[in-house]
């Protein structure tokens, strides 16, 4: 049994219980910071949203504010968005496409390389002023698997690979669903603040037993249409009727299920139109074809809410989104 004073963890006789004082104590979070958010890889953000040289995005990761961009070269880079002479941002846009960071206090400006290319009135400074020294700072560690990027701030952590554990296995399961091997994020992103504690999201995003009573009116929905909406019988082969919880390591974990509300690659439901039958059926057979029979089953035929722990949640099912939290 577990002694973490917060937690009640007793595998033995199935018991599990959290003391509410983990979701509201300021104290609790403060810790969190130090001792998770400062020392795991952390979600910063998918390749697809920086495509060509020169585009970036900036948001707020593990606390601190960072330029998510592609170099002159294409290759991935993470910043802080501090200015390394006297910290103000140096980028204060959302997103956009540039090859210069110009820091609006006193005019230094960067390169998407992260070097200092110029300094007003540098003639001023003395012999001694060397402006490599002044390059933008990155994170101490910067990996990626599958085109998802995570930093750390811990530079003694383990490899992102490693850290993953048995999830690769299903980001492999949700990334090998396109023929190119390739994920592309779309456009349309949903952004909102709660007051609430981060795990909270984190448990919501992953929690697939609250389907049936909170998503009635889809559901109902679904049903009216003509979907079957109970969770087939006889296919235990791949999973069991009811799903299944695994524990994949490192903090991550899954949720995974049979499939009965329809997938675009490639389970066909009525609510799809007919006319969409023969292009679904057309998805199956590629996957098939290139994933074998059993994988193209597990790609298509169910479903998964998949955390990467702290703050990166995968729910692929009658679509794929990828839901990411910043703590504040």
């Amino acid at each position: 049994m577990n002694s973490n004073p917060f937690i009640i963890d007793d595998p033995e006789n199935l018991t599990f219980r959290l003391n509410r004082r983990a979701l509201a104590d300021p104290a609790v979070l403060d810790e969190e910071h130090r001792k998770v958010f400062d020392k795991c890889w952390i979600y910063c953000g998918h390749a697809s949203e920086i495509p060509e040289p020169g585009d970036f995005e900036t948001r707020t990761v593990c606390g601190r504010p960072v330029i998510f961009c592609r170099d002159e070269a294409g290759d991935v880079r993470v910043y802080l968005n501090s200015c390394t002479h006297r910290g103000a941002q140096v980028c204060r846009e959302r997103s956009g496409n540039s090859t210069r960071f110009y820091c609006f206090y006193h005019g230094w400006t960067f390169g998407c390389d992260g070097e200092l290319k110029a300094v007003p009135a540098e003639e001023s400074y003395p012999a001694s002023f060397d402006k490599s020294r002044f390059s933008l700072r990155e994170a101490p560690r910067a990996e990626n698997y599958r085109d998802f990027w995570f930093i750390s701030f811990d530079p003694e952590i383990i490899t992102l690979e490693e850290y993953l554990a048995d999830a690769k296995d299903y980001l492999d399961l949700i990334v090998e669903q396109s023929p190119s091997g390739q994920m592309e994020v779309i456009e349309g992103t949903q952004e909102y603040d709660i007051k609430a504690n981060w795990k909270l999201l984190v448990e919501n995003s992953f929690d697939d037993y609250h389907l049936v009573s909170t998503h009635k009116t889809w559901l109902d929905y679904m049903k009216d249409a003509g979907v079957e909406v109970r969770p087939p019988k006889g296919q235990g082969l791949l999973l069991p009727t009811q799903g299944v919880g695994k524990n994949l390591g490192n903090g991550c974990a899954v949720i995974d299920n049979i499939n009965f509300r329809g997938r675009p690659v490639a389970k066909w439901i009525s609510i799809y139109g007919e006319d969409a039958k023969e292009e679904i059926d057309e998805i199956r057979a590629e996957l098939v074809e290139r994933l074998g029979e059993e994988r193209a089953a597990r790609g298509a035929d169910t479903n998964r809410n998949l955390v990467i722990f702290p703050n990166l949640v995968i729910n692929d099912g009658s679509s794929v989104t990828i839901r990411a939290f910043w703590p504040l």
